[in-house]
């Protein structure tokens, strides 16, 4: 089993969550000393309804933290239940202002926490694209956040995946992964990111990329491969959404999928079980974040 059992990925999910709110507590602290360094015994004052009130920076400052904590701590814990399987939710209370460092921290956070070991389901884009919305961070930028960390995700997994496999279905996988890029004859700009896992299979090594190049189409007669049902799925998986992170999914691109499906001997159930929860997920994606580029 390469990929993380669900009591290793609670675990993760928990060490995410205690490192981000030690990360926003140190930038909360960062902000309040150098706040005082250049307001010492500083106060604040508000206007309302023609009445002015003054208090002390320091407590002002206290509260506003304990508050932003305690709104990462809600919207964290409804990530874990998200995570879960929970699918009837709502953010916690109304958004407030947030350091855009600490902001950018917490999206992460959760992009890391509903990826782990696991794939984004299409509640899980609406999820961050509220998230987005309530932290007041862009469509663009929450988009980059998920592809950033959906790829070192996938990269890290790959890592591992290279223990169980020999040279040659190493060869075979680089194989597939640009059979997946070029399937619709052209290689879209979201796409160029994957070479360097097929560059990683290959061991960065120069010779071996050159052999692999010149014998690329020899490669396909390895196919079917002897390889778990596990990592035949995570396999399968990956193709697919390589060959619809352009947003479009071409009759060649259908028939590629259609003719790796059966070289892990998967009959048309198994194709729909796997198919058709991840095409929703990325037509979500698509429609929710990728109309904005």
């Amino acid at each position: 089993m390469f990929l993380p059992s669900e009591e290793s990925q609670k675990l993760q999910r928990s060490l995410l969550a205690n490192r981000c709110e030690n990360r926003v507590d140190s930038l909360l602290q960062f902000g309040s000393d150098y706040f005082f360094a250049l307001f010492p015994n500083s106060t604040i004052a508000s206007i309302n309804s023609g009445t002015r009130s003054t208090w002390p920076s320091s407590k002002v400052i206290r509260l506003q933290g304990e508050r932003i904590k305690r709104y990462i701590l809600d919207l964290l814990k409804l990530c874990n239940q998200i995570c879960d399987g929970e699918e009837d939710y709502v953010l916690p209370g109304e958004s407030i202002s947030i350091p855009h460092k600490i902001k950018e921290t917490v999206l992460e956070t959760c992009v890391r926490m509903l990826v782990f070991g696991r794939d984004l389901t299409d509640i899980e884009y609406y999820f961050l694209d509220e998230v987005g919305k309530a932290l007041k961070i862009g469509a663009e930028e929450v988009y980059g956040v998920i592809e950033q960390v959906l790829y070192e995700e996938r990269k890290a997994i790959f890592m591992d995946l290279k223990q169980h496999l020999s040279t040659k279905q190493k060869e075979v996988c680089a194989m597939l992964l640009v059979k997946a890029i070029r399937a619709d004859d052209r290689v879209h700009p979201a796409e160029i990111k994957y070479f360097e896992i097929v560059s990683d299979l290959l061991e960065y090594n120069q010779a071996r990329l050159e052999k692999f190049y010149r014998s690329f189409d020899m490669l396909e007669k390895d196919l079917p491969m002897s390889l778990t049902d596990e990592i035949s799925v995570f396999l399968f998986k990956y193709l697919v959404e390589i060959v619809m992170c352009d947003k479009h999914y071409d009759p060649e691109e259908s028939l590629f999928i259609k003719k790796i499906a059966e070289a892990f001997n998967m009959d048309r159930y198994q194709q729909d079980a796997i198919l058709q929860p991840i095409t929703a997920a990325l037509m979500v994606k698509a429609d929710l974040f990728q109309k904005h580029l």
